[in-house]
């Protein structure tokens, strides 16, 4: 099994073949929390948290895109006025200064004229977050499901479209083909095309890296896209998308299945995803269970 460190640094190499370890320590941390918890509900919300956490640090190798600690809150900050790059993706904060530490991050956004997303996780603190941050100017946009499944459980079904060919994504052309696919699918800007490109291509693409991206063509045009990020002890499936014209005909699932498939014959033991309400029943119906809720708060300078 592949087991990579929680604080793998962007950039870092990792080779497909065979065993993988960066660090003796994580391997034993890992191993002993494996063999206590044995992947239970407990073990499944950290490792959700974790790998959301995790695929969101590398964005930090582009030059702009800065990871930022402040005595118990972790964001990443960005040049890009758009939230998806402004994230607060960890918070320990004791109750009695979150409302001046809150303050204090909405300042420096303000300063740079920058939006904020912060993540509430059932791991963060305090209690209520949630509720001070609403009090800060922060508005509720919803919750995405915290879903995990254990890779023994895959069942082997599932009508595949005949025309339908997946392919890594290795080279410039085709991770382009990528970010268009994902752009428009999540109805994103097109002005944050040149940024999520950059950010895709600063991660990297191929074989030896922690994120692996995958494209449905059909009839030799690019439909669906989807991503792999290899986590501490398990995957996570990421950028799930079929343009418009494509969709409703299974190929959403076909694209999540593939890479599920690769994460089993790797060994890995469990997989997890963020789903939003439209594709929960995809994933329950591949085997997801819902373990957690993260809920998400906006903030706007304007």
């Amino acid at each position: 099994m592949q087991i990579f460190p929680l604080d793998y640094a962007p950039g870092t190499m990792i080779n497909d073949v065979g065993f993988v370890i960066f660090s003796r320590l994580n391997v034993i941390i890992m191993n002993m929390e494996l063999s206590q918890q044995k992947y239970g509900p407990e073990f499944c919300v950290k490792a959700i948290e974790r790998n959301l956490i995790e695929g969101c640090k590398t964005w930090a190798a582009v030059p702009g895109i800065n990871l930022r600690y402040d005595d118990g809150i972790m964001w990443l900050q960005s040049f890009v006025r758009f939230d998806l790059f402004n994230i607060v993706l960890r918070t320990r904060l004791a109750p009695g200064e979150a409302p001046e530490r809150i303050a204090r991050l909405i300042a420096r956004q303000k300063e740079k004229n920058l939006p904020l997303t912060w993540y509430v996780f059932s791991s963060s603190s305090p209690d209520e977050l949630g509720k001070y941050l609403e009090d800060a100017g922060f508005t509720f946009s919803g919750s995405t499901a915290g879903m995990a499944l254990h890779l023994d459980e895959l069942g082997e079904g599932f009508a595949r479209p005949e025309d339908l060919e997946i392919r890594e994504v290795e080279n410039r052309d085709d991770l382009w083909k990528w970010v268009n696919i994902v752009i428009s699918a999540f109805e994103f800007p097109n002005a944050i095309i040149p940024t999520w490109f950059e950010v895709q291509e600063a991660v990297g693409v191929g074989k030896d890296k922690r994120w692996r991206h995958f494209i449905g063509f059909r009839r030799g045009k690019a439909v669906a896209a989807s991503s792999m990020f290899f986590g501490a002890g398990s995957i996570n499936v990421a950028n799930v998308a079929t343009i418009p014209t494509e969709r409703n005909q299974g190929i959403g699932t076909v694209m999540t299945k593939h890479i599920l498939e690769r994460a089993r014959r790797l060994d890995f033991p469990l997989a997890t995803l963020c789903a939003t309400s439209m594709a929960e029943g995809v994933y329950r119906n591949l085997g997801f269970r819902e373990y957690c809720r993260i809920n998400l708060f906006t903030y706007s300078p304007d």
